[in-house]
């Protein structure tokens, strides 16, 4: 499995442990180990957002992609 095929998946988490993991994305952007992201937001009604952050607009646009592929997959 190629590195950008890694599917993490987490434990659920509360709000502290939610913060904790934001907090640290957050600061592997400021030191450089990260450059780009996506993530989806789940809201209670069942929607969500899919959101790219960082990196340049192709960068953005190939995150969205592998996100929505992985959520693909898992379905």
């Amino acid at each position: 499995m190629d590195k950008n095929d890694k599917v993490v998946r987490g434990a659920a988490m509360g709000q502290s442990e939610t913060v904790a993991a934001l907090q640290e994305l957050m600061e592997k952007f400021q030191s450089g180990e990260i450059t780009c992201a996506a993530i989806r937001l789940f809201r209670p009604d069942g929607t969500w957002d899919d959101i790219a952050l960082g990196g340049d607009e192709q960068e953005q646009a190939e995150a969205l992609t592998n996100l929505r592929h992985a959520h693909e997959r898992a379905n």
